[in-house]
């Protein structure tokens, strides 16, 4: 009766593992199922203003691949959008700088803006991140 019951038992656990192997398969590879979206794809019309600023002047700083946006902030009365970057600098240290974006970057240290919150830094550094990677940095 032991040996009976042994058997139906591995049985039953071999069944179970086949039906659990194949059920997993049968919709073909995740991978399928997903594609992968840019970050650059995420980024809003203004988002995508900032993003290409700081893209294209990258390489003007020491580390282009330590660069980090700290905030954003839009001011109509001054004119313009101003971003505060985070940026390793030629002695190791971290410099905190304010920056008008124009296309590109013109310092405006000195000054202090309202961050926009209408405006993802998280969103624009990871769009930053892919295409630091995309670079080798």
């Amino acid at each position: 009766m032991k040996k009976i019951l042994l058997v139906f038992t591995i049985l039953f656990m071999c069944t179970c593992f086949l039906l659990l192997n194949s059920c997993g398969n049968s919709s073909g590879s995740s991978s399928d199922q997903y594609t992968e979206v840019s970050a650059i794809d995420l980024l809003s019309s203004e988002e995508l203003e900032v993003y290409n600023s700081i893209k294209n002047s990258l390489t003007s700083f020491k580390n282009p691949s330590s660069v980090s946006v700290r905030s954003v902030s839009e001011e109509p009365l001054i004119g313009g959008r101003y971003v505060t970057i985070a940026a390793e600098n030629g002695f190791g240290g971290t410099s905190v700088s304010v920056y008008q974006c124009n296309g590109g970057l013109r310092s405006a240290d000195g000054y202090t803006f309202t961050p926009d919150s209408s405006i993802s830094v998280s969103k624009i550094n990871n769009a930053l991140n892919e295409y630091k990677k995309s670079m080798g940095w």
